[in-house]
């Protein structure tokens, strides 16, 4: 979304990865497909792949690079409201890497968590990576 960090540019900067791209179907669940797949723009603002092409089972992504409004140091974020990322998240293969994707200014203190939230295992901002460890 417009107020989201680009990860684009990490598509040529790491040019031997699979990278493929969300998307929020009309009944509510996220797919997964190559970014070679032409984009559209979703009615909420995001740029996500047509609804064309083969999906990616979310247990063959290896690391998962998350959007958040806030994030604290132990992972924990607070994302639009949805669910979706974490129901994406919980379904995730046991070795899959969560890395959380934002600003230094949306780090908090203290972020609440549900039972159901997923924690991200890295958080990268524009000063560097680091990561979270579990409270």
């Amino acid at each position: 979304m417009r107020d989201e960090v680009d990860v684009t540019p990490l598509f040529d900067a790491l040019p031997g990865w699979r990278w493929v791209l969300p998307r929020l179907e009309p009944g509510g669940e996220v797919t997964f497909r190559d970014r070679a797949v032409p984009r559209e723009t979703h009615r909420l603002g995001m740029e996500q792949p047509i609804g064309q092409g083969a999906t990616v089972p979310t247990r063959e992504i290896d690391v998962f690079l998350v959007p958040g409004v806030a994030f604290d140091a132990g992972g924990a974020r607070v994302g639009r409201g949805g669910g979706y990322y974490d129901r994406i998240l919980a379904e995730r293969g046991a070795d899959a890497a969560v890395v959380g994707v934002t600003v230094n200014a949306a780090l908090v203190e203290s972020v609440p968590v549900l039972d159901h939230d997923q924690r991200v295992d890295l958080l990268a901002v524009e000063t560097g990576v680091r990561e979270c460890p579990r409270p």
